[in-house]
């Protein structure tokens, strides 16, 4: 007779199936703490079934490793991250652009220095014999000039810091690109292994796709679409197609040997999955965020924007100065006086049979700069001009004998006027009403004054540029006359020739406390009349240089601080969001290590139980022995 024993479970499986699955739950557990630190790393957990043989309890089993992950939080972190690496990279050139600005209160803005400058120029207008004046007024003139170009070139120049940074940020993007491209290429090889379910394998593959999608994300708004075998699509927010499976489209931008105002830069282009195309204008649509969107907006939007306002200041303060320095005469005027070459409304150089029209009574004169009056043995020049006549006729009509000068047109097509002694100079005024001159054969409405037209005395030059010529870059070309620097504002004119009739040789040229153009000067940098041209900035105005000039700084000083604000509250939300991905995701170490602790506990008990089962089996086999 044979004793059998049945039993309808087996407890020592059962404890052992659980002593299996704990270890393995242990070993998730180790695993997520040893890589709580490793960019991209998502939690993983374990799901525990029971084991069911003929309907009873034989045990548990890992039936799945997973990471734990919220799918539709992930899209909603990496769409956050691409506003936060927008205003970002926003914030970062708008410090740098903070410093170059300055601030409207502040000692070294162009516009502090715009009104030192009127300042100096009403000290010199009050005083008008004082030479310290006199040169403080020109040094000033000269620093507020030189403060807007400089201000210029800044903006050009980090105008081509961006251009660099499109470069590297567009070989960022391609890196990221061939990364998720070839993580679905081993993903999908990974997934038709036979151990394509070992989480060891594959979830570092997609942690690191992962990673490198969050990071592709700040630099562009994405879209990523999950397909089997673990494979993702990804999508641009304007659908242009990025990644495909192993296959990548790649971002092309060349920078720039130099950046100017007037420079054409380069576009972003996206080829490989499309056919070539430009998505630089695409790229700064509203629907599309990232690091490409914010350096496209300030390489053609902020900055060009700045140097259309300030192309804007310099033509109305270069027209506006010279059109009141070219009514005046300094007490030591230049021996010669050279206008620029062509003149506004005509095309090309000057040319003797240029034809022009003018109005008004002219008077040049010679003067003795250590007398200040007409020079001995000339005779001032007084013409009343007339329309439809030439700058050859013109010239003919000054060159009278014993004025003491000559009037000639140079090879380049200049005006020049010059004193026969070259140590006397030349002052240009009238004898009657003001003198005015412009092309064509009738006089228009609003000419400008003869010396003006010629640009024969101005105070500003900005190159070729002519009155009324405000070409893209203008600014960087602005500077204060250099014959009028030179002098230490010797040259520089304070009042007007003479206008008595006859005006002989002796005659005061200009009175030594004259000061009637250098206040004319200080008070226009301050009279709301002047007519700003829209930008694509700023709209039309009317007002006046001082005014203006803080405009531009103010509205840029509003511009980054609104950005500061926008970047705070894009933060703010997306670590509102990493905070809940991380409660999903993230690994908690106190929290692991008490898991540890207690499947360690669970373990020993296992352990314990199934020595004890050991030896009352022995036990049995024993006594049924």
């Amino acid at each position: 007779m044979t004793l059998g024993i049945e039993r309808t479970f087996d407890p020592s499986t059962i404890l052992s199936s659980a002593l299996t699955t704990y270890r393995q739950k242990a070993g998730v557990l180790a695993n997520n703490l040893t890589n709580r630190e490793t960019p991209g790393y998502v939690k993983q957990d374990v799901t525990i079934d029971q084991i069911n043989l003929s309907g009873v309890s034989a045990g548990v089993q890992v039936s799945s490793i997973y990471q734990a992950t919220d799918d539709n939080l992930t899209a909603l972190i990496r769409d956050q991250n691409s506003l936060v690496g927008q205003y970002q990279s926003l914030d970062d050139y708008f410090k740098l652009l903070e410093i170059d600005l300055g601030d409207p209160k502040s000692q070294s803005s162009f516009a502090h220095l715009g009104k030192a400058m009127t300042d100096a120029m009403k000290s010199l207008a009050a005083n008008p014999l004082d030479t310290g004046k006199r040169l403080d007024a020109i040094n000033a003139i000269d620093a507020h000039v030189k403060s807007i170009v400089n201000l210029a070139k800044s903006i050009q120049s980090l105008r081509g810091v961006v251009d660099q940074d499109l470069t590297s940020t567009a070989s960022d993007a391609n890196t990221l690109l061939s990364q998720i491209a070839t993580l679905n290429t081993k993903l999908f090889q990974a997934s038709a292994a036979t151990n394509s379910s070992s989480s060891t394998v594959i979830f570092p593959l997609i942690d690191a796709r992962r990673q490198a999608l969050h990071e592709l994300s700040e630099l562009t708004g994405i879209t990523v679409i999950s397909s089997t075998a673990n494979q993702v699509t990804v999508l641009g927010k304007n659908g242009e197609l990025l990644v495909q499976g192993n296959n990548c489209s790649t971002f092309g931008y060349t920078a720039a040997a130099s950046v100017s105002a007037i420079a054409t830069l380069s576009d972003l282009t996206l080829s490989g999955l499309v056919t070539p195309v430009i998505v630089t204008d695409t790229f700064k649509d509203s629907i599309h965020s990232g690091k490409f969107t914010a350096l496209l907006t300030l390489r053609d939007q902020i900055l060009p924007g700045i140097q259309e306002q300030l192309d804007q200041y310099t033509m109305q303060l270069r027209d506006s100065l010279n059109a009141i320095h070219n009514q005046g005469t300094s007490l030591n005027p230049p021996n010669a006086l050279t206008g620029t070459i062509g003149a506004p409304g005509v095309v090309g150089a000057l040319a003797n049979a240029t034809v022009i029209s003018g109005a008004g009574e002219l008077r040049v004169a010679v003067i003795d700069p250590v007398t200040g009056n007409v020079a001995a043995g000339t005779t001032p020049v007084d013409i009343t001009l007339s329309a439809n006549t030439t700058v050859g006729a013109l010239i003919t009509s000054l060159n009278v004998p014993g004025s003491g000068f000559t009037a000639s047109l140079t090879t380049a097509g200049e005006l020049k006027i010059t004193a026969t002694n070259t140590s006397y100079g030349i002052g240009i005024g009238t004898f009657g009403t003001t003198p005015t001159m412009n092309a064509g054969a009738a006089v228009v409405a609003s000419p400008l004054g003869f010396s003006h037209f010629f640009g024969l005395n101005n105070l500003l030059q900005t190159g070729v540029n002519l009155p009324g010529m405000a070409n893209t870059g203008v600014t960087n070309l602005l500077s204060l006359r250099s014959d009028i620097l030179r002098s230490s504002g010797q040259a520089l004119a304070t009042g007007a020739l003479t206008s008595v009739v006859p005006a002989p040789a002796g005659t005061v040229a200009v009175t030594s406390r004259d000061a009637s153009i250098m206040n004319s000067l200080a008070l226009k940098m301050s009279t709301p009349d002047i007519l700003f041209s829209s930008t694509s900035v700023s709209p039309q105005i009317t007002t006046d240089l001082s005014n203006y000039s803080n405009s531009i700084i103010d509205l840029y000083g509003k511009k980054i601080a609104a950005n500061k604000k926008i970047l705070a509250a894009e933060q703010f939300s997306y670590d509102g969001l990493s905070m809940r991905s991380n409660e999903i995701s993230g690994v908690d170490p106190r929290q692991t290590i008490q898991e540890c602790i207690e499947l360690s506990t669970s373990q020993n008990l296992i352990i314990k139980a199934m020595n004890i089962m050991i030896e009352m089996d022995r036990a049995l086999l024993d006594i049924l022995s």
